[in-house]
């Protein structure tokens, strides 16, 4: 598991009909706006919302 992966199971609580999508490569966050895009074009209707950010910093 990554770093966000675990971060994310620990700490974010997905309920009712909402889904939940992250990238597990190397704990890259780089792709949440194409990822958020792209959900938000499949399900118009519904509120998409990316959590992004830059790890580097804790080299």
């Amino acid at each position: 598991m990554t770093a966000i992966a675990t971060w994310a199971a620990r700490h974010w609580q997905v309920r009712g009909g909402r889904e939940f999508y992250l990238s597990g490569n190397l704990a890259s966050m780089a792709p949440g706006l194409p990822y958020a895009i792209g959900i938000q074009r499949a399900y118009p209707g519904r509120q998409a919302v990316a959590f992004v950010g830059e790890a580097g910093s804790r080299c």
